[in-house]
């Protein structure tokens, strides 16, 4: 696998820095620096509801979830995947900013996080052969095997079919 590229900040996509990203087939990910001491927010800074359903977690949610990331000692709060890169992280980073119409609804509680505007935002370029489903599935699944816990915003694996681990597997990981 090719070296993440970053130098992206929400921050820095929505002053202008997206149009960098270039418009090709990857993943994506989302992360902090390893000292950040994970604040919550009562409500989200994005988008509030999605198909008639409140995206807002409560705080005890967030903190039983982050407090099991920070001891894990991942800084890594989100894998997403992208047939166009550009066009994803701008709706991943729209969504952060309260843009409606945006098709994108994962890692939102991403925006409940204190500072995260800052969180830096990276990929990887992958081949128009390869499904990039299938390389966020086992990126996810690989962060499980490490650190016994998925990145903080992801609260999905991916399809069943790119599984590294059973989900027997990863209760046995996550210590459930």
């Amino acid at each position: 696998m090719k070296t993440p590229k970053t130098d992206y900040t929400f921050s820095s996509l929505k002053n202008g820095d997206i149009e960098k990203i270039p418009e090709t087939p990857g993943v994506y990910f989302v992360t902090c620096h390893k000292d950040y001491d994970y604040s919550y927010l009562t409500m989200t800074e994005g988008i509030k509801s999605y198909k008639g359903k409140s995206t807002v977690k409560t705080i005890d949610v967030l903190k039983g979830i982050g407090d099991k990331h920070k001891r894990s000692g991942s800084t890594i709060l989100y894998i997403g995947k992208a047939d166009n890169l550009q066009v994803r992280i701008r709706q991943y980073m729209n969504w952060g900013y309260n843009v409606k119409d945006n098709p994108h609804s994962g890692g939102k509680m991403l925006w409940q996080l204190k500072n995260n505007k800052l969180f830096n935002v990276s990929y990887i370029e992958i081949d128009d052969k390869e499904d990039p489903e299938k390389i966020e599935t086992h990126l996810i699944d690989q962060h499980i095997i490490e650190y016994h816990c998925k990145p903080f915003a992801n609260e999905k694996r991916g399809k069943k079919e790119y599984w590294l681990i059973s989900k027997k597997e990863e209760k046995e990981l996550y210590g459930v």
